[in-house]
């Protein structure tokens, strides 16, 4: 399994540091001008090195965010910081109501019931955009199952959506300028994945891309449909 920490990382540092509502009108900052891949470093919480595969699963189990350490205007190292406000597995999910482009309306407490499948993602996030094809092939298999509903949401405006929609193909339903929620929800990593179970408790929750990513989506999805 390879994850592409680097990537994801960068794109987390551009939205995080210099600010998420920048992302739409500009592109990514180059890798190359915010750090070098060569020396960067991986610390824990208290700034004692690790390697780069433990750095990920702390990012991936949606825990822990993280701080740039930047010298001489470049990223050399990337810290963890606990992410006190993301939701864990089996906790509660907090209730929301939003409305996809086409308008149909989504409130969770009245999806009790069903398996409710979330993708938080952004137009410019690249990680966010290579699972796409896969999700569209994860929709497509469960489109006919009615006790599965999948929703995505991003902070991208309802316009900048439909203008990313007209070059790149993203079939689940799209809840746009949603960035309450996700502050609601704790989202700090992208793409972030969540399944909440017909209970309304968070039963899944992968943060960062993996390309196994989806695989394990649907095999928690197959786990929960047969309680």
């Amino acid at each position: 399994m390879k994850i592409l920490l680097t990537a994801t990382f960068i794109l987390l540092c551009t939205s995080l540091c210099f600010g998420q509502s920048s992302v739409e009108s500009k592109q990514d900052t180059s890798l190359h001008k915010v750090t070098d891949g060569s020396k960067l470093q991986y610390l824990d919480e208290q700034g004692q090195k690790i390697d780069q595969k433990q750095f990920g699963a702390s990012i991936q189990g949606g825990q822990y965010s993280f701080r740039p350490k930047m010298e001489n205007g470049k990223m050399i190292a990337l810290q963890l910081k606990k992410n006190d406000k993301v939701l864990k597995i089996g906790s509660e999910a907090p209730d929301f109501t939003v409305a996809d482009l086409n308008g149909k309306m989504y409130k969770l407490s009245d999806l009790k019931g069903k398996t409710v499948v979330l993708n938080f993602w952004f137009t410019t996030c690249a990680p966010c955009v290579t699972e796409m094809p896969e999700l569209n092939r994860l929709i497509e298999k469960y489109k006919n199952d009615d006790h599965i509903v999948f929703l995505s949401v991003t902070y991208n405006t309802a316009e900048a959506v439909k203008n990313f929609l007209s070059k790149t193909a993203f079939n689940y339903p799209i809840a746009a300028g949603q960035r309450p929620l996700i502050n609601q929800y704790g989202i700090v990593a992208y793409p972030t994945n969540m399944i909440i179970d017909k209970n309304g408790h968070v039963a899944f929750l992968l943060s960062a891309y993996s390309t196994d990513n989806v695989r394990k989506i649907d095999d928690a999805i197959s786990s929960l449909e047969k309680i």
